[in-house]
């Protein structure tokens, strides 16, 4: 039996909304808007969601919808990197490592830079491949080769730095400059040079 319009109307407007998901919530913050992140995910991030739990504590860290607070900030890494969230694991490293949110401590650092870097996280492969290089030539050579299957500029540096010999392409010193100047200087994300790089072959 079909309904009468208006009665079809009514129902609808009381079904309930889609759920939101944390890919809404990715995407209210890539657009700026932090509000309606903080509003999307803060409540995933208490159910339980890793990748939640870890944007949270980075909007924590940057102030971004929330004060800024590196405590809590590391606080909402340490509850997803427990969980298994490599790109938490990294970020808790940082707060152990820097002593921001957490006192200082290298060998927690170590150990969050590890599990982040078996579940393949580029950047605690590159930080391991700089904590070992002096200390555990092995385990220096064993993180950059891993890194190297990304095949991006920091990772060639990044071998090149801890002195690695692999087959393939070495260090270019336009690599060198870049990775140097762009994340060592300006602090940018640890992929800008590749975006950078082919920008300028493509010249």
């Amino acid at each position: 039996m079909r309904l009468p319009l208006a009665a079809l109307c009514l129902a609808l407007s009381f079904a309930p909304a889609a759920a939101q998901t944390v890919e809404d919530g990715f995407e209210a913050y890539d657009a700026g808007d932090y509000a309606t992140a903080k509003t999307i995910l803060l409540p995933l991030a208490e159910a339980g969601d890793a990748r939640a739990m870890n944007l949270i504590g980075y909007m924590y860290d940057f102030g971004k919808g929330f004060p800024k607070n590196k405590t809590a900030a590391c606080d909402w890494y340490e509850k997803a990197a427990g969980i298994g969230e490599a790109i938490a694991q990294g970020n808790l490293s940082f707060c152990f490592e820097h002593g921001e949110g957490r006192p200082k401590d290298i060998p927690k650092a170590i150990y969050w830079d590890e599990r982040a870097a078996e579940q393949g996280y580029l950047d605690s492969q590159i930080n391991l491949v700089r904590y070992y290089r002096d200390i555990d030539p092995i385990k220096a050579e064993k993180w950059a080769l891993e890194a190297l299957k990304s095949g991006t500029a920091i990772s060639r540096v990044s071998a090149w730095y801890a002195n690695v010999k692999y087959p393939g392409p070495s260090a270019s010193f336009l690599d060198k400059i870049c990775v140097g100047v762009m994340n060592g200087l300006f602090h940018r994300p640890i992929l800008t040079c590749d975006k950078l790089i082919k920008a300028h072959s493509l010249d």
